[in-house]
């Protein structure tokens, strides 16, 4: 599985590659990013599996990131990570094209949001 991690905090993404590496789907090749505008051009470049990215950030946003990575690819898969806990944040994640979304006190759950998305890939490859 290869995953694109964007965070703009460099300790963000380090603890999220090291969560993201545990999964038991096996994560073959991670990437990072530091903000919604570099995620564009690298999915572009690299189309990875999914992509795990923070919402708040500066240069673009996660919302505009998803939002111009899903309109490019409709088959992208962009879990959103964020601090914010209300409902509104999980609604604009849905209609930018997130297919999850995840609190940062619940980065131990990415393994298996992960995993379960790989499941689904693979049966759409069946």
């Amino acid at each position: 599985m290869r995953i694109l991690i964007v965070d703009d905090n460099d300790g963000m993404r380090a603890v999220m590659r090291s969560i993201a590496e545990r999964t038991d789907e096996g994560v073959h090749e991670l990437r990072e990013c530091r903000n919604g505008a570099e995620a564009v051009v690298e999915y572009a470049l690299w189309h990875p599996d999914a992509v795990v990215m923070d919402i708040d950030m500066p240069v673009m946003d996660g919302l505009a990131a998803a939002r111009e990575i899903c309109r490019r690819d409709a088959h992208a898969v962009i879990v959103h990570v964020t601090q914010w806990r209300e409902e509104e944040y999980r609604e604009h994640s849905a209609r930018a094209g997130a297919v999850s979304i995840i609190g940062k006190e619940r980065l131990t759950d990415l393994p298996n949001v992960l995993a379960a998305l790989r499941r689904e890939q693979e049966r759409g490859r069946e």
